[in-house]
């Protein structure tokens, strides 16, 4: 098949019009002012086995797997529950009109407890605007909105409200929970890691590093790198580094911790397999598309999904899915719904749940 303008594949990768996985795409698609689910059942098929439209609430990155066929996510004023067999969206948390959530994180061993990081916007005060509009009198007209961050735990299906563990003095940038040492790490908009201890909740600032983003890898290593194009580097336990590659960022393993896809350039699609080894995937150098987003893997460790957005920030631009399969060198482009903001979330879901046989 053709492939589409300004996309380039690497060297041996081949264009296909579907790809065969265990797992199903379940992705989440905005087209004018509504959001929708769509499940992809073979990666491209023009026949995806469901589609629920409008759910109420909307839903918003993150979306996590949940037991008894059902998905949780964030939506407009708390988290939201999508169950497949109902076909019911439901809202198990309420937060109020100021709070957003921002990241969710379900613990592996108990199913029930979700930790999630939850921004605060205020208003500034009339003496504050008027101390901005005297710093910067060229920017009249505009109000600053300034966000507090906070982690909290919840227990869902518990009448009570989240727990507050811990309090961040600055944006957080990125956060990941290594479950094996109960600690959560985030980097802030300051340029400073941080740790947070889940069990005792105490807090403590990382010295000897100052990302702008992070990640924990199935290994239970420390990732870090930087939104441009920089060095992506690993943190071990014993405190020692390395440069896994010299340019990329948005790193993210294979379940087995084998293969590292990445972005890079800001618009091409790598992995980085065992030994080093680099590989391009997909690029379009003659585009204004890029990858602003962090690939996401089927459990098989076989699939791989990331999204291409237009670089213009203008309303109605448009937005692509790009999906591989690692083993057989195969990608599928497909062109998403036209999206004024947001990359759309996406998961991977066990065919089974939709009544059918994997792969």
């Amino acid at each position: 098949m053709t492939t589409p303008a300004g996309f380039e594949l690497g060297a041996g990768w081949d264009l296909v019009d579907v790809l065969e996985a265990p797992e199903c795409l379940f992705a989440t698609c905005i087209r004018r002012d509504s959001c929708y689910w769509r499940a992809l059942d073979r990666v491209g098929a023009k026949d995806p086995p469901q589609m629920s439209e409008h759910p109420d609430p909307a839903p918003f990155d993150p979306v996590l797997l949940l037991g008894g066929k059902a998905l949780l996510y964030s939506t407009y004023g708390g988290i939201a529950e999508y169950g497949f067999e109902t076909h019911a969206t439901k809202t198990s948390l309420f937060l109020p009109d100021e709070c957003a959530v921002e990241m969710i994180w379900i613990s592996p061993s108990e199913r029930s407890l979700v930790y999630l990081l939850q921004s605060q916007t205020t208003a500034p005060t009339d003496k504050e605007v008027e101390a901005m509009m005297a710093a910067s009198p060229t920017k009249t007209g505009q109000c600053h909105v300034a966000k507090q961050f906070s982690l909290m735990s919840w227990r869902r299906g518990s009448p009570e409200s989240p727990k507050l563990v811990a309090t961040f003095d600055s944006n957080v940038s990125s956060a990941s929970i290594d479950w094996a040492a109960q600690k959560l790490f985030a980097t802030l908009s300051c340029r400073v890691a941080v740790e947070v201890d889940l069990k005792t909740t105490a807090l403590r600032r990382l010295d000897y590093c100052h990302p702008s983003n992070l990640a924990i890898s199935p290994r239970g290593t420390l990732l870090l790198w930087d939104f441009a194009n920089s060095p992506i580097q690993e943190i071990c336990a014993d405190g020692s580094k390395r440069t896994l590659v010299e340019l990329g960022r948005f790193p993210s393993f294979s379940p087995d911790g084998s293969t590292m896809a990445f972005t890079r350039n800001p618009n091409e699609f790598l992995l980085c397999r065992i030994g080093g080894v680099v590989e391009s995937i997909v690029s379009t150098p003659s585009s204004d598309e890029i990858i602003y987003d962090i690939p996401n893997w089927c459990q098989c460790g076989k699939h791989v999904a990331v999204n291409l957005i237009d670089s213009r920030c203008s309303p109605g631009r448009m937005q692509f899915l790009i999906a591989a399969d690692i083993a057989e060198r195969k990608i599928v482009v497909l062109e998403r719904e036209q999206v004024p903001q947001s990359c759309g979330g996406r998961v991977w879901i066990p065919t089974s749940w939709f009544g059918r046989e994997a792969k």
